[in-house]
């Protein structure tokens, strides 16, 4: 595999990694600090075995951090940098939207 593909291959892994919408939820919940599993599962509405499974798919991905106190772990945001990422993408949508509006607008008067 060329050096461009990997890189490819790598930001497609990430990528996939996000495009879940129960981990857009959790990486929402977790904007402003870290929560255990359980404030997790209650906030996003999921069981807790789906919870877990998430938060690790993203603490593997190297988007979540996670801290063990005792028994409870505290997940958190391991580079807020996601954030701005998942920002331009709500304004590529929202602009996707806009367009599609004025389009159907444009139909609706029959222009």
């Amino acid at each position: 595999m060329a050096a461009l593909d990997f890189t490819f291959k790598i930001k497609a892994d990430f990528l996939g990694v996000l495009a879940h919408p129960a981990r857009l939820r959790l990486l929402e919940a977790l904007k402003l600090g870290g929560k255990t599993v359980g404030a997790l599962s209650s906030e996003v509405q999921l069981s807790q075995p789906a919870t877990s499974k998430h938060l690790s798919l993203l603490r593997q991905a190297g988007i979540l951090a996670s801290e063990q106190s005792g028994k409870t772990v505290v997940y958190s945001v391991a580079n807020p940098a996601i954030f701005p990422v998942l920002r331009s993408i709500n304004a590529v949508l929202l602009e996707q939207m806009r367009r599609a509006e004025r389009d159907l607008r444009s139909l609706a008067l029959g222009k």
